[in-house]
């Protein structure tokens, strides 16, 4: 089960972020504060499982 994820050098996150992750989370905060770049990290990381393929520029996911 996932019970974190670490977010660095993708989209809002520059610098590395260990973000939490339990059966329920919720994911807020003010406009631009990388909300929809934990989404979109989530999705790309399934894809890559799934797929095995993790060149971010040639996939159409998220």
């Amino acid at each position: 089960m996932l019970t974190a994820l670490r977010i660095g050098n993708f989209k809002a996150f520059a610098e590395s972020q260990r973000i939490p992750v339990r059966p329920l989370t919720l994911i807020y905060g003010a406009n631009s504060s990388g909300k929809s770049s934990v989404l979109h990290s989530m999705i790309l990381a399934r894809h890559a499982q799934e797929t095995g393929d993790l060149d971010v520029h040639r996939t159409n996911v998220g």
